[in-house]
């Protein structure tokens, strides 16, 4: 803050703020060590004099008043609250495009990456996967588990659609699966799931709010569970005709070289670090808002 802004600037108020997060970090919340939730009651409460010659009387006659209505409230039906404005996310936990909806043909290599992350997400499918993995391990022995992995994106999907048609499987979900989706796809500016509103990089820019990042939970090469970071370039909805995948196609920030940590543990992010390209989708239900 000393390098954008003059030493004026820094009141006791200013000061104060400045050192918050390390006193966190050190004692905890600060509610357990300051006395802001305090002053900032005291506020409230000096908002209920109206009259100064009695700033008691006003304080407990307002105070008693709010108890009134607190308890009143008890007894109204919590589904239609009076005077109280619902959540625009509320109804939109499973997934609806809000901005900027158009359809589109896809190059047939990104359309297989996506179509491929879904088959990889499917309960029904995992044993699919697993056989398919066993076989290249099997006909390609000695390689590695990167090349392994290089040759299952690559193959899988159509190695999946043509054992399902040469097999007598009766389940029609993994038949509709192994067809893939409608061709077109359906892209959108903006989605609400999970609670969170999410913009692509280009709706961003006309904006407010910075809503186009995103952080997931995922496993490295090693096996450990870590979080990635990204951007959203374009939100893709693919139909299956009985089902909706919505998608968001990412641009990810390289974990060794984009990710930092401070000595708070505070996570920077450097977005023109670009990596893991060969991926750029991930699940919209799996995506949280980028809090980096």
């Amino acid at each position: 803050m000393e390098a954008f802004f003059p030493p004026t600037f820094f009141d006791i108020m200013v000061h104060l703020t400045v050192h918050l997060v390390q006193e966190i970090y050190y004692h905890g919340p600060s509610y357990l060590h300051q006395m802001f939730p305090y002053e900032r009651y005291m506020g409230i409460l000096r908002s209920f004099v109206n009259n100064r010659k009695y700033p008691e009387g006003n304080i407990i006659s307002r105070y008693g008043t709010e108890e009134a209505v607190e308890w009143s409230m008890s007894y109204l039906d919590p589904d239609n609250p009076i005077g109280v404005s619902h959540s625009r996310h509320k109804w939109r936990l499973d997934g609806v495009g809000t901005l900027g909806k158009k359809s589109m043909n896809p190059e047939r290599k990104t359309y297989d990456q996506a179509h491929f992350l879904v088959l990889e997400h499917m309960e029904l499918v995992e044993p699919y996967v697993l056989k398919h993995k066993q076989l290249i391990v099997q006909q390609n022995s000695g390689r590695g588990e990167g090349w392994v992995a290089k040759k299952h994106l690559k193959e899988f999907n159509n190695w999946f659609k043509d054992h399902v048609a040469a097999s007598s499987i009766p389940n029609d979900d993994i038949k509709k699966l192994a067809a893939g989706s409608i061709f077109t796809v359906m892209t959108y500016q903006a989605y609400d799931i999970n609670g969170y509103t999410f913009y692509t990089v280009q709706q961003d820019k006309k904006s407010i709010y910075q809503n186009s990042g995103v952080c997931i939970d995922a496993y490295d090469n090693n096996m450990q569970k870590a979080p990635y970071y990204g951007q959203i370039e374009e939100i893709w909805e693919l139909n299956y005709l009985e089902f909706k995948v919505a998608l968001f196609k990412c641009r990810w920030v390289q974990g060794s070289q984009g990710v930092t940590h401070d000595k708070n543990r505070f996570v920077s992010v450097d977005l023109r670090n670009v990596g893991y390209k060969i991926e750029p989708f991930v699940l919209a239900k799996d995506a949280s808002v980028l809090c980096a």
